[in-house]
């Protein structure tokens, strides 16, 4: 045991939870804020967002945080904001580990059963109009199913 804590790779850790790697960073909460450091344990995004149960991943260079209001807001590698717009909850695609993060999230419109889905981009352009059920992602294929009272599919290439 001396050995490993007087080893050089091994260094002791001040952080509440630690993420997976994305992009070169690692998501770390303390407390309930939220940061980045790299690969060297250096801190790159300071510890001043929020997040849900899960912390968050780079997906394309970009990562979905909450900000001081509570709502999520897109930042890149750089910890700046990459669109003014915010959001009341975004997931990334592909995040459940079913499929490689495309650079796409889903955004929910409000909790409960008034829900609605769509699908935006890494600069917040939604690709999809709102739906009624959370999207799926299938064989490497984002398919959501029921606009409106309509069941149609959107078929997203990952």
């Amino acid at each position: 045991l001396d050995r490993l804590t007087t080893s050089s790779r091994i260094k002791p850790c001040d952080y509440d939870d630690v993420g997976k790697i994305s992009c070169g960073l690692i998501a770390v909460r303390k407390g309930d804020k939220v940061g980045f450091i790299n690969e060297q344990l250096d801190e790159v995004i300071p510890l001043k967002y929020g997040c849900d149960a899960t912390l968050p991943m780079f997906t394309c260079g970009v990562a979905a945080v909450k900000d001081d209001s509570g709502r999520f807001i897109l930042i890149n590698t750089a910890g700046e904001r990459v669109s003014e717009l915010s959001y009341q909850q975004l997931t990334a695609l592909g995040s459940n580990g079913r499929s490689s993060n495309p650079g796409l999230f889903i955004e929910q419109s409000e909790s409960g059963s008034n829900a609605r889905y769509r699908i935006i981009d890494t600069d917040g352009s939604p690709l999809t109009p709102w739906i009624e059920k959370y999207p799926t992602v299938v064989d490497n294929c984002a398919i959501v199913v029921g606009a409106e009272q309509t069941t149609q599919h959107y078929f997203y290439k990952l």
